[in-house]
C-alpha cells in the first residue's frame, strides 16, 4: 500500500503524523522541551540465561552536563516481579555526548525491558525522559531480554512466630522478637521486612538478618521496640514483605498472616501522665488573693498544696501572708488506667512592701544651737513603723547647707528598709571688720597694712583676716591691695582693698672698658651696679653694646642700667680696642715613591680661638706640585692674612723617589713533551702599565730543564732595575705502551704477547719494551704474564701484566655417548674425551686435571642446579696414557627422569666444554 501512495501524498502523511506526535508529547509530558537528539541502545536483545549482560546506552543531549539511564521490566510474567537496573550515570564523551553500561542480571525476567533517563539540563530541575517520551522520538527504546532461567517469583513467607505473648511497657521500652521462615526458588532472599500497628494505630517497623539456614530455604529473625509508656492493648503484626536478589517481592496483610501463625502481642503496661503547671508570678506582701491552675496529660484533675513558705491555699485560691519564698505543689495521684504523675513545684517570691515615710528638713540662721529634722514611717492600714525611722543624720549647730543629710527606715520583715535625703540649712552671718593703709619711701623691708576682725559678743576673730595682700617692699603705689577674711562655718567671708605707697632711688654704677689683642672671643667691657646696703644690681647693667670679636678701635661703645621697680634707669659710652695677630701656619713636605700621580705638600693654618679657626683657604701651595721622581728642596708657600690675622711665605724641601716595577716571572714545571720551555713574566708600572725592558733568560727542552735568569732594565727614570732568577723543571714522561695478550689453541710452537711503545712526539720506543714473560709453549692458564719498559732520560720505566691462554682442542664426547640417546636409570654411563691440538691430533694430557659438572635441565631451558655425581668404580677419573683419553663412569641409581647437560672443565686452562646432553628414562 505504500507503494501506491504518489510522491505528493507522502509529505502531507509525514507532517500531519510529526504535528499528531508532537501534540500527543505536549499532552503526556508537559510543555519541557526534548534536548534528546539522539538515542541509541546496544545490543537490542541479550540472554541472561547463563550470566549478566550488558547493554550500552548511547546519548546526545548538548543541553546536559550530566545524564543517568535505568532499564525497567515492563508486562512481566508475575506480579510481584518490579526487576530494574536502577539509575546509573553515565560517562561524558564530549560535551553533549554521553555513555551509560546497564547490567541485566543474571535469571532476570524475560520480556521487554523499557529505557529512561534523568538529565541535568542547566540551572534548572532535573529532566525526565520517562520511556513512553523516548518511544515517541526514539523508539522502541526497549530491550528484549531472553532468558531460559529466569525468576520472576517472590520469596515464600512458610510460617512465623512472635514472643513474648505479653508486655509491660509501663516503665521501661519493651522489645518483640520476630522469627520468619522464608524459601526462594531461585536468586535467593535478600531482606525480609515487618511492620506493627498499636492500638492507637501507630506503625513499629522492624528490619531481619538470616538466622539459620540458606537464602533459598531458611529462617529470618528481627524485633521491634515499644516505647516505655506507650498505650496498653493489642500489637498486631499488620505487614510482612519478602524480597529476593532480583528485586522480587511480596507483601503478606494481616489477613495473610492469620494463617501463618499469631499475630499479635499485648501490652499490659498502664499509661503514663504528666503535669502541665505554668510558673507564678512573683507578688508583693499586700497584693490580693489569686486562683492556681494546672492540668493532668491524663485529664484527670490537678490538686494543690502549699509545701513551703508564707501563704494559705482555699481550694484553688492562694493567700500571702507576709514576705519571702512560697512553693505550691501539684499533684495527680493517677487511676486504674494511668500511673500517678511526677509532682510539679512552682516557686515565687513575695517581695516587702514599701512603708510611707515623710521627712521634713529645717532652714534657720546660725544661733549656736543644734537643729534636727522631723519625721513619720506608716505602714498598712495606717500602722505607725516611726520607731524604726532614724533621722541622726540630720543634726547640725554650726552655720551650711548640709544637701546630703541622710535618714534611714530600718524595715522588718515584710516591710522594706529605705533611705533617703533632705537638705538643711544654717545661715551664716557677718563679722565687723577694720583696715588701715600705709605710705612710706623705700627702704628695703616689707611693709603690710593694719587690721581687726570681731564675731558676736566681741569674739576676736582676727586670725580668720589676711592682710598679706597689702604686703610690699618694692617701691610704687598699690591702689588696690586686697584683704580678706576668710570667714568660718557660722561667719560671712569678706573682702576689700587699700590704697599702698612707696618711693624709688638711684643706685650707684661703674663701667671699665678693654684694650686687647685679637684671641677669636667676643670681649665685652666690665662694669658693677650697686644698690642699697651693697645689694648687686648688676644683672639690671647690659654692656653688649661693647661687645666685639674682630680686630679694631671702637670709640662709642654703648652701656645702659635698666633701673627696675626701686631704681631709677642709665646709660652712657666709652672706647674699646683689639690688635691683628699671627696665624699658626704648619707646611709639611712630601717625601714619597713615584705612583704616577701629581703630589703637593700638606699644610694648615689655624687661628688663635679656642676652637681654632680653619684658614686653610689662605694658603697658596700650588708651588709644591710635582709628579716625576726627583729632589725639589725650594718649593714655595704663601699665607694671604686677613681681618684679623697678618700675612706670610716660606718654602719647604719635596722629594719622590722611584718606584719599584711590579715584576712577575714565572718558571715552568712540566712534563717532558719534547719542546723547548722557558720563563714567562711581565713587568707592570704602577698605574698598571706595561713596561718594556724585561728579558726572561734561557729555555730548555730535556729533563730535568735547568735555571733561566731574568733582567729588569727601565728607561722612564721612575722605576729602580732589578732582576732574579726562576727553575724550569721538566720531569719524564710516560710512554704509550700497548700490550697484546694471545689465546690460542695447543700446536707445540712458543707464543709471546706482542706490544708497542711510543713517545710524546710518535717516535717508536720498541727497543725499550720486554715481552719474554710472556713467553709459553704448553697448554695453560697464564694469568700474570710479566712485561715491562726500560724508560730513559725522557721517559718513566714501566711494567704489568697480561692474561695469556693456551688451551686443549676439543672434539666431543668419545663412544659410546650418543646426543639422541637415552639412558635407563640405574645404568653407568660411561663418559670419554681427548685433548687435542690445534690439528685435532690427540695429545698427551695426563696433567689436564679435568672436572665433570653436570646440571638437571627442566625443558631444555632453566638450570636446576648441579647435582651430586657418584662415579661407578673405584677409581674416579681414568686416564689411558695409551690413548691419551680421559674416562668417567657416570653412576645414575637414584637419579629423576629427565635432561642432564654435562660440562667438563680443566684445571689446568680452565677451558669449559659442554653443554652435552644426557637423557635419562626409567
Amino acid at each position: 500500500m505504500r507503494r501506491s501512495m504518489t510522491p505528493r501524498l507522502l509529505p502531507r502523511l509525514a507532517r500531519t503524523a510529526a504535528a499528531l506526535l508532537l501534540l500527543a508529547a505536549s499532552s503526556l509530558f508537559g510543555a519541557q522541551p526534548a534536548n534528546v537528539t539522539a538515542l541509541a541502545i546496544s545490543p537490542g536483545s541479550v540472554d541472561v540465561s547463563a550470566s549478566a549482560r550488558t547493554v550500552v546506552v548511547t546519548v546526545t543531549d548538548t543541553a546536559a552536563s550530566s545524564v543517568s539511564a535505568s532499564l525497567t521490566l515492563a508486562g512481566a510474567s508475575s506480579p510481584t516481579s518490579s526487576q530494574t537496573t536502577g539509575y546509573v550515570a553515565g560517562t561524558m564523551l564530549s560535551p553533549g555526548h554521553f555513555q551509560i553500561s546497564l547490567s541485566v542480571p543474571y535469571q532476570g525476567a524475560a520480556g521487554t525491558w523499557q529505557l529512561s533517563l534523568h538529565a541535568t539540563e542547566g540551572s534548572g530541575p532535573e529532566a525526565q525522559y520517562p520511556w513512553g517520551r523516548l518511544k515517541q522520538d526514539f523508539p522502541p527504546a526497549t530491550v528484549d531480554v531472553i532468558s531460559s532461567t529466569a525468576d520472576t517469583a517472590a520469596p515464600l513467607l512458610a510460617s512465623f512466630s512472635l514472643s513474648p505473648s505479653t508486655i509491660d511497657t509501663t516503665s521501661a521500652a519493651q522489645a518483640i522478637n520476630a522469627s520468619f521462615s522464608v524459601t526462594d526458588n531461585l536468586s535467593g532472599t535478600s531482606s525480609v521486612s515487618f511492620w506493627f500497628t498499636g492500638p492507637d494505630g501507630a506503625l513499629y517497623p522492624g528490619a531481619t538478618a538470616l538466622g539459620s539456614g540458606t537464602t533459598l530455604s531458611g529462617t529470618w529473625g528481627g524485633a521491634v521496640t515499644i516505647p516505655a509508656g506507650s498505650v496498653p492493648g493489642l500489637y498486631q503484626l499488620s505487614k510482612v514483605t519478602t524480597l529476593d536478589a532480583l528485586n522480587n517481592s511480596r507483601t503478606y496483610l494481616a489477613a495473610d498472616l492469620a494463617s501463618l501463625g499469631t499475630g499479635s502481642v499485648r501490652n499490659i503496661g498502664k499509661l503514663g501522665q504528666t503535669i502541665s503547671f505554668g510558673a507564678i508570678p512573683d507578688h508583693t506582701y499586700g497584693d490580693t488573693a489569686f486562683g492556681l491552675s494546672a492540668s493532668a496529660s491524663s485529664g484527670l484533675p490537678v490538686t494543690f498544696t502549699i509545701f513551703s513558705g508564707p501563704a494559705t491555699l482555699s481550694g484553688n485560691t492562694l493567700t500571702i501572708t507576709g514576705a519571702g519564698y512560697v512553693t505550691v505543689r501539684a499533684s495527680q495521684g493517677g487511676n486504674g488506667t494511668y500511673t500517678a504523675a511526677t509532682d510539679v513545684d512552682q516557686t515565687f517570691q513575695v517581695f516587702q512592701a514599701e512603708a510611707t515615710i515623710v521627712v521634713t528638713p529645717y532652714d534657720v540662721n546660725y544661733d549656736g544651737h543644734a537643729h534636727t529634722a522631723t519625721g513619720t514611717a506608716t505602714g498598712l492600714a495606717g500602722l505607725d513603723l516611726s520607731s524604726l525611722l532614724t533621722l541622726t543624720g540630720t543634726t547640725h549647730t554650726d552655720a551650711g547647707t548640709y544637701a546630703t543629710d541622710g535618714w534611714s527606715f530600718a524595715g522588718n520583715t515584710n516591710y522594706k528598709a529605705a533611705s533617703g535625703t533632705v537638705t538643711d540649712k544654717i545661715a551664716q552671718i557677718n563679722a565687723t571688720i577694720v583696715v588701715t593703709p600705709y605710705d612710706v619711701n623705700y627702704d628695703g623691708t616689707a611693709h603690710t597694712a593694719t587690721g581687726t576682725a570681731t564675731g558676736l559678743a566681741g569674739l576676736d576673730l582676727s586670725s580668720l583676716l589676711t592682710l598679706t595682700g597689702t604686703t610690699h617692699t618694692d617701691a610704687g603705689t598699690y591702689a588696690t591691695d586686697g584683704w580678706s577674711f576668710a570667714g568660718n562655718t557660722n561667719y560671712k567671708a569678706a573682702s576689700g582693698t587699700v590704697t599702698d605707697k612707696i618711693a624709688q632711688i638711684n643706685a650707684t654704677i661703674v663701667v671699665t672698658p678693654y684694650d686687647v689683642n685679637y684671641d677669636g672671643t667676643a670681649h665685652t667691657a666690665t662694669g658693677t651696679a650697686t644698690g642699697l646696703a651693697g645689694l648687686d644690681l648688676s644683672s639690671l647693667l647690659t654692656l653688649t653694646g661693647t661687645t666685639h670679636t674682630d680686630a679694631g678701635t671702637y670709640a662709642t661703645d654703648g652701656w645702659s642700667f635698666a633701673g627696675n621697680t626701686n631704681y631709677k634707669a642709665a646709660s652712657g659710652t666709652i672706647t674699646d680696642k683689639i690688635a691683628k695677630v699671627n696665624a699658626i701656619i704648619t707646611v709639611t713636605p712630601y717625601s714619597v715613591t713615584y705612583d704616577g700621580n701629581a703630589h703637593t705638600a700638606t699644610a694648615t693654618a689655624r687661628g688663635v680661638e679656642s676652637v681654632p679657626a680653619d684658614l686653610g683657604s689662605l694658603l697658596t701651595l700650588t708651588g709644591t706640585t710635582h709628579t716625576n721622581a726627583g729632589d725639589y728642596p725650594a718649593d714655595a708657600w704663601s699665607f694671604a692674612g686677613n681681618t684679623n690675622y697678618n700675612p706670610a711665605s716660606g718654602t719647604i724641601h719635596d722629594a719622590i723617589a722611584k718606584a719599584n716595577a711590579t715584576v712577575n716571572v714565572t718558571g715552568y714545571t712540566g712534563v717532558y713533551d719534547g719542546n723547548p720551555h722557558g720563563a714567562t713574566g711581565t713587568a707592570t708600572g704602577v698605574k698598571g702599565e706595561t713596561l718594556s725592558g724585561l728579558n726572561l733568560g734561557a729555555s730548555f727542552t730535556d729533563v730535568p730543564g735547568g735555571t733561566a735568569n731574568w733582567t729588569f732594565t727601565d728607561i722612564t727614570g721612575n722605576y729602580n732595575n732589578t732582576s732574579g732568577s726562576v727553575a724550569i723543571t721538566l720531569t719524564k714522561a710516560n710512554a704509550t705502551i700497548t700490550v697484546t695478550p694471545y689465546n690460542t689453541i695447543y700446536d707445540g710452537n712458543s707464543h709471546t704477547a706482542t706490544g708497542t711503545a711510543t713517545g710524546v712526539k710518535g717516535e717508536s720506543l720498541a727497543g725499550l719494551l720486554t715481552l719474554s714473560g710472556t713467553t709459553h709453549t704448553s697448554p695453560g692458564d697464564y694469568p700474570a704474564d710479566a712485561w715491562s719498559f726500560a724508560g730513559n732520560t725522557n721517559y718513566n720505566s714501566a711494567s704489568g701484566t697480561v692474561h695469556d691462554v693456551i688451551t686443549y682442542g676439543f672434539y666431543g664426547l668419545l663412544s659410546p655417548y650418543t646426543p639422541n640417546k637415552s639412558y635407563k636409570i640405574k645404568s653407568a654411563i660411561p663418559l670419554k674425551w681427548q685433548y687435542t691440538n690445534a690439528a685435532n691430533v690427540a695429545i698427551p694430557s695426563g696433567t689436564a686435571a679435568p672436572e665433570i659438572r653436570i646440571l638437571k635441565v627442566a625443558d631444555y631451558a632453566s638450570s636446576d642446579g648441579a647435582i651430586t655425581l657418584d662415579d661407578a668404580g673405584s677409581s674416579g677419573y681414568q686416564y689411558d696414557t695409551t690413548t691419551n683419553t680421559w674416562q668417567f663412569n657416570w653412576k645414575t641409581t637414584g637419579l629423576t627422569p629427565g635432561t642432564y647437560y654435562i660440562y667438563i672443565t680443566s684445571g689446568v686452562t680452565k677451558q669449559v666444554n659442554g653443554p652435552f646432553p644426557i637423557q635419562l628414562t626409567n
